[in-house]
Parts: C-alpha cells; structure tokens; sequence
C-alpha cells in the first residue's frame, strides 16, 4: 500500500539524503515517476505514478505500462548497483475479489523475489506516546483544513 502523499515526511527524507526520485521520458512526455524511501541496504517505493490513461488509445496505454516496467527494472538495476540488497514494492494485496488489485500483485511478483511479512506502524505503549499521536492527529486535521481553504481560495480567485 502507498502511502497518502505527505510533504513534511518527503522534505525530511530529502534533508537526510533518504529521498529517491526517477522518471522515465523526456520532458512533458513522462510517462511514469517513483519516489522511493532509501537507506544503505534497502529502498522502499513510496510513491509510483504513470501518465493519466483515460481516453488514450490502447497503443498509449500500452506504452505507458512498458515505460512503467522497464523504469522499475532499471530503478532495481541501479540500486542494486549502488549496493541496495533489497527493493521493497510497498506490500500486496493477495486478495482475490479486487481484479485491479490482484493485477498489480501479478505485476510486482513478475519481477522474482520473495514475499516478507513486515509491519509499518506506531506502536502506542505510554500515556506520552498517546498524547504526541493525539497532538498529531489534531495537527493534521488543522493542517488538512487550512489546505482546503487556501485551495478554494485559490480556486475561487483564478475564477
């Protein structure tokens, strides 16, 4: 699962040199974008884009899961080549009821590997720990109001 985009973390990653970005095409012609969070060992795809595909044809939809593929193969080329023993995909479905879900399972599986039970969580154990993720969660509620806001009015001044 990909993680809702969230600035604060993507500019600490970046400050720490933790921050992975790769695209494959030229210039407006992108086709598809990864983020990645790295360490020394590992790199964990955090976010991964393709050019919109509604009302392309089926060639450009084509295309655009080709340039998709080969630019996580070269991703996993070049990591590794930088010494990075592990490429996480950022989870699986293994569902079965979801087709577009269990597609993206096939795609990551196609690519070899093996599949590792990890977790990625905030694990609360203090009344201190509570608090800091009550305050957290307060924080991004004002934080998620006052983005609402700046976007209609920025809406409502281009209008």
């Amino acid at each position: 699962m990909l993680f809702p985009l969230h600035r604060g973390r993507l500019q600490r990653h970046a400050e720490l040199g933790a921050l992975d970005l790769s695209a494959i095409g030229e210039g407006v012609d992108r086709l598809s974008w990864h983020v990645h969070y790295r360490t020394a060992a590992r790199a964990r795809e955090l976010y991964s884009v393709t050019a919109p595909r509604e009302g392309t044809t089926t060639a450009d939809r084509s295309l655009i899961g080709r340039a998709h593929r080969l630019q996580h193969w070269r991703d996993i080329q070049r990591l590794r080549a930088a010494g990075l023993r592990t490429y996480d995909f950022a989870g699986l479905y293994l569902g079965t009821s979801d087709r577009k879900l269990t597609g993206i399972d096939d795609f990551k599986r196609s690519f070899g590997g093996r599949i590792v039970s990890e977790f990625n969580c905030v694990e609360v154990r203090t009344v201190r720990g509570r608090l800091a993720i009550a305050i957290e969660a307060l924080l991004r509620a004002v934080w998620s109001r006052q983005r609402r806001r700046q976007e209609v009015e920025h809406t409502s001044a281009g209008t």
